[in-house]
């Protein structure tokens, strides 16, 4: 064995420094604002674990989200008394109106994949932050549909909170990943 390289260490900090540069320069937000993740679910897990829960609080999702962004949502539901409300599509779309029957002043969060991996519908994001935060809620978004394959700003959108996983159309290795958080 060759020894301990200090320079390894410090080689180390400078790629994790670069990656969330670069996720923030994606995304068009603060550097401060990034967090990186394994994976999408691992950053939509970490939002939904540290909110501060009241029993009577709802959450909002749809019916054509991948488990990955239901399962933290029901983990919660079920460990604070709180409800899950669906949303549902209407012939695969999901208009606004759809989320307004659901959201009320009860509503902490409205989960919603910005592109639905199934349908590939692309979820109206800034009018759905309107609707969301007219009610008090935050809107925390899964974008590894998106992010990489068409820009996604989420400042301008008015999203809260968005998980990303870097394998997808980012083409980075499994296992990486980022959290914006406003």
């Amino acid at each position: 064995y060759g020894g301990f390289d200090p320079g390894a260490w410090k080689e180390a900090g400078e790629v994790t420094d670069r990656t969330r540069n670069a996720a923030a320069t994606l995304l068009g937000v603060e550097r401060e604002e990034i967090a990186l993740v394994r994976s999408t679910t691992e950053g939509l897990n970490a939002i939904a674990a540290a909110l501060p829960w009241e029993r009577g609080d709802n959450i909002v999702i749809t019916d054509q989200e991948y488990p990955a962004n239901a399962i933290p949502w029901y983990h919660q539901a079920r460990r604070h008394g709180i409800e899950v409300r669906v949303a549902r599509s209407r012939g695969w779309r999901l208009p606004l109106d759809a989320f307004a029957e659901a959201i009320d002043s009860r509503t902490r969060v409205v989960a919603v994949s910005h592109v639905q991996f199934a349908s590939g519908y692309r979820v109206d994001l800034a009018g759905l932050a309107e609707l969301a935060h007219a009610h008090g809620a935050l809107l925390v978004v899964d974008a590894i549909q998106s992010v990489g394959a068409i820009r996604v700003r989420p400042r301008d959108l008015g999203v809260d909170a968005l998980a990303c996983g870097g394998y997808k159309w980012l083409c980075g290795p499994e296992g990486t990943g980022f959290l914006y958080v406003r």
